[in-house]
């Protein structure tokens, strides 16, 4: 018989299992011959209740809500982070597609008093050309018309010097009209 339950104990205790397969275990030497009184297995009771509280407690204070998170930026401060970084992530996509001519205002006042450099033009042309990539997804509806962002484009036509640039910029008008044409082309049939 492999396994063979101590009759032995005390009243109370756990009975334990003594492995007396000799055949599986004669190397190891593993025989389980441990058994537990009551007040024992209160205090190993306590000690699993206060160990689970702990680990508890160690995963609750690792998903504080209220941590010291920056605030999401305002389009101001998303505007001029693209532009002077140079760089588009998804999430800053996302915002300036549905702000319309409102990320033009929110261009000219970064730009105001400074004369835009070419590295700084194309990041412009950038955030407007994502601004109409579908007007119809701009929160505001008098933002899907785009009158202050062709003033801008015309504003950095003036400013421009180099000849890809220019192409550049009339590319971008070009695109802005056009998303501005379909877009009430299809409000038109509804």
């Amino acid at each position: 018989m492999p396994l063979q339950m101590r009759m032995d104990m005390p009243s109370g205790a756990i009975r334990s299992l003594i492995v007396t397969d000799r055949t599986s275990f004669r190397s190891h030497g593993l025989f389980v011959n441990t058994y537990f009184d009551s007040s024992q297995m209160k205090g190993m009771q306590v000690l699993l209740a206060a160990f689970i509280c702990f680990c508890w407690a160690g995963a609750a204070c690792g998903q504080n809500v209220n941590s010291d998170a920056p605030a999401p930026l305002t389009p101001e401060e998303m505007i001029r982070q693209m532009i002077e970084l140079r760089s588009v992530e998804g999430q800053m996509q996302k915002r300036i597609g549905n702000m319309g001519d409102a990320a033009a205002v929110v261009v000219t006042r970064i730009l105001a008093g400074d004369e835009p450099r070419p590295v700084d033009i194309d990041m412009v042309l950038t955030v407007l050309d994502l601004s109409f990539a579908d007007p119809s997804a701009v929160a505001t509806v008098a933002d899907r018309q785009p009158r202050t962002t062709l003033l801008v484009i015309q504003y950095l036509e003036l400013c421009a010097k180099d000849p890809a640039l220019k192409a550049r910029i009339a590319e971008s008008r070009r695109y802005i009209q056009e998303q501005y044409a379909k877009y009430l082309k299809a409000s038109a049939k509804k």
